[in-house]
């Protein structure tokens, strides 16, 4: 009886490990970004981890597949995975550009916004927010940032957000607040 194959995701390497975890985080990347930011991949390695499900292409775009999803959650401990969407694609890919000119020791302060969704919504500030009078019933979801990363130089966590011109005044307004009461201010718009 032949041996089974092992499965990839046992043996990736740290550039391999770092493009799922940054795909985790921001949902997408171009096949030409994530061989310029991470090395040590060979043609044979992504052949590889496209054929076993690691990952998965559209297009120019590379996606986490279902195995990658289930390396990073079961053999990582990672969650609260950044959700994309074809729909908002430039969107995820700013975000992407943004995440990938982080050194990797900022890469692992990342928080996804379903991290600090799941952080501050149960905390009374963020009721307050959400209830105050000045923001529209219409928008209320849209409070939470696309990300926070941690800034060793202001020594504190920092909102970041992508901003597409989908967004009204009153979106950046909300993705502000959010910055002034949970993260003294500090707001990156991209």
């Amino acid at each position: 009886m032949a041996r089974k194959p092992k499965v990839i995701t046992h043996l990736m390497n740290n550039g391999e490990r770092q493009l799922c975890k940054a795909l985790w985080r921001t949902g997408v990347i171009t096949e030409k970004d994530a061989r310029k930011h991470f090395s040590g991949i060979s043609d044979q390695r992504w052949k590889l981890m496209l054929k076993d499900k690691v990952l998965k292409k559209k297009g120019q775009y590379i996606f986490l597949d279902e195995k990658g999803d289930n390396y990073l959650r079961n053999k990582m401990g990672m969650t609260n995975k950044y959700k994309t969407s074809m729909e908002h694609i430039k969107h995820d890919l700013k975000l992407n550009k943004c995440y990938l000119e982080f050194s990797e020791t900022q890469r692992e302060t990342w928080k996804t916004e379903t991290e600090i969704r799941s952080e501050i919504s149960s905390q009374p500030k963020y009721h307050d927010m959400y209830y105050d009078s000045k923001f529209d019933d219409s928008t209320r979801k849209n409070f939470i940032p696309d990300a926070t990363y941690y800034s060793e130089e202001l020594q504190q966590e920092v909102a970041l957000e992508v901003v597409t011109s989908s967004y009204s005044d009153m979106d950046i307004a909300m993705k502000r607040e959010t910055a002034n009461r949970f993260y003294n201010g500090h707001f990156y718009q991209i």
